[in-house]
């Protein structure tokens, strides 16, 4: 519910600046300045507008409705080419004045700080947490698994034989998102690196999901803690740790 309300005033931040851009242009710039790029202001405010919508419609509707959508992340690149167009604007529109070094600063920063933040949401690494009713998995792409869904899991040397990425993000060693093996079968991944091992969790009635964690030896950490909360219902059979079959 927080970061929900911290994206709606996010939202609201860029009505406001798109409802007052003309004016705070005429505060900051010459008349003149601003008249003769007028077309310039106007396809930045309309910019910010549209701005406002697609982080309203991405970040607050589909991550509530859809959040393990990839959805959110198209949003993120529209933005940060929004983003890039309106800092670009900006140093046309105060092209002779006072304010164009400040523009073109601001543009040259933006345009770094963007590609940044934009590795950071693309590679972030998230977090998965074990406790007494799911298993949670938070980050770029986020899975909920009620244990009571559980039908097996076993930690693997091997990774998954993959055929092609369906929905999801392959960046370096990171795989995260929906994958297409080639046995035919749909399963969720959430592989940070390729180190072995990995955990495979079987679901009833639902696609497998494979996890690993920073480092091996927490990954291990991560199995023990979802072994010993489930040792209450299940029984061990060659290898695997079988649920209420």
């Amino acid at each position: 519910m927080g970061m929900l309300v911290f994206n709606i005033i996010v939202t609201l931040i860029l009505l406001l600046w798109g409802a007052y851009f003309v004016r705070i242009s005429r505060f900051i710039l010459p008349e003149e300045v601003v008249c003769a790029n007028y077309k310039y202001v106007r396809l930045t405010k309309i910019l910010i507008f549209v701005a406002a919508g697609v982080y309203f419609l991405t970040r607050c509707l589909l991550m509530v409705l859809l959040p393990g959508s990839a959805i959110h992340m198209v949003g993120i690149a529209v933005l940060l080419a929004m983003a890039v167009v309106v800092s670009l604007c900006l140093v046309i529109i105060s092209k002779g004045s006072r304010w164009q070094y400040a523009a073109i600063a601001y543009f040259l920063v933006s345009t770094v700080g963007i590609g940044y933040w934009a590795n950071d949401m693309i590679t972030m690494p998230g977090e998965i947490y074990v406790n007494e009713n799911q298993v949670e998995i938070r980050g770029s792409y986020t899975l909920d698994i009620p244990l009571t869904a559980i039908s097996a899991v076993k930690l693997e040397e091997q990774f998954p034989n993959v055929a092609y990425r369906d929905n999801g993000i392959s960046f370096k060693d990171i795989n995260i998102g929906y994958f297409k093996l080639r046995s035919g079968e749909r399963c969720f991944m959430y592989l940070k690196n390729r180190l072995l091992p990995i955990i495979h969790i079987e679901r009833r009635k639902d696609m497998p999901v494979y996890v690993n964690c920073d480092t091996p030896n927490e990954t291990i950490e991560l199995y023990n803690k979802l072994d010993s909360i489930l040792i209450g219902n299940k029984f061990h059979q060659s290898g695997w740790w079988y649920i209420g079959l």
